[in-house]
């Protein structure tokens, strides 16, 4: 989706129990889809109907392997972020700390981040040039394991902004796509 010809890629995690095609368009307006380009893998990890998960975790590095390799194929990026919501987010962070694909940082949307302490050894043999930024309420069940991750980023010379919306829980944010332009600015920066 968006503009093949943009400079900035966002490769973008769909939620655990939802499906790529209808992750998408929380991403895309008329402003995102003219300056970025987009890709929204679909896992192949079955939770339900319709519905998928990013659970088993070769299954997960071999489909951003060779999704983001398609992706690339596509698109002239030179500037490219890891993105997701909910696990998708969560993976998103791990993944970029991982380095699993080359990217400049992550961009998540309400993560599920269950176990701060899982991150260290992912955190520590980060690069050093990595960003993020992380999008979520402070009603949303992971919200406090969330500041104490950009905490640990932090501490760790990671810089990751966090833009809380007072009152979300876990959902995605009506006017999520205007906040996606001030996280690429952070993570572009």
């Amino acid at each position: 989706y968006g503009n093949p010809h943009s400079e900035t890629g966002i490769f973008s995690l769909h939620m655990r129990g939802s499906n790529a095609r209808d992750f998408a368009p929380h991403w895309l307006d008329d402003v995102t889809s003219e300056h970025y380009f987009f890709g929204f893998p679909q896992s192949s990890q079955i939770f339900g109907y319709n519905a998928y998960c990013w659970d088993e975790q070769q299954v997960v590095l071999d489909e951003i392997r060779e999704n983001f390799a398609a992706f690339k194929e596509k698109g002239n990026t030179q500037l490219d972020i890891l993105a997701g919501g909910s696990q998708g987010g969560k993976v998103a962070i791990e993944r970029s700390l991982a380095q699993t694909v080359p990217v400049r940082g992550f961009i998540t949307v309400i993560p599920s981040v269950q176990d701060v302490a899982a991150f260290e050894t992912l955190i520590k043999t980060a690069p050093i040039d990595l960003r993020g930024c992380i999008i979520t309420g402070d009603k949303d069940p992971f919200y406090e394991n969330t500041v104490q991750l950009v905490k640990l980023l932090e501490e760790h010379r990671i810089p990751c902004k966090l833009i809380t919306i007072k009152g979300l829980g876990h959902f995605i944010p009506n006017n999520f796509s205007e906040m996606l332009v001030e996280a690429v600015g952070f993570v572009a920066n």
